[in-house]
């Protein structure tokens, strides 16, 4: 099983869709999540690929809660606006993040 599954949002998205919703005056709860739902395995393989490193899993038998938002509301009447994908995000993360893959 890949549990816990997740919609990493990337932290810019996460700013501009607070600014807009109170710019908007916006009221209500909102999830503030991203478009790409990924496991933790499937977040591990993908950074792996990305620096070159094979990924360690270790089970435990400790079961982990998913961690997943739906965007749909937010989308609807906060911002619209394309979200940084998964990948397009990591990517950035390890551009300032050098000491993570050796550079």
């Amino acid at each position: 099983d890949d549990r816990p599954w997740m919609t990493p949002t990337y932290i810019d998205d996460v700013v501009h869709t607070i600014i807009a919703a109170i710019n908007g005056a916006v009221k209500g709860t909102y999830n503030v999540a991203g478009d790409d739902k990924v496991s933790v395995r499937g977040l591990a393989e993908l950074l792996g690929e990305k620096i070159g490193e094979d990924p360690v899993f270790e089970h435990t038998g400790w079961e982990a809660g998913d961690a997943c938002g739906k965007n749909l509301r937010m989308k609807q009447d906060i911002d619209d606006r394309e979200l940084m994908g998964l990948s397009e995000g990591l990517n950035f993360m390890l551009e300032d993040i050098p000491c993570l893959i050796g550079k």
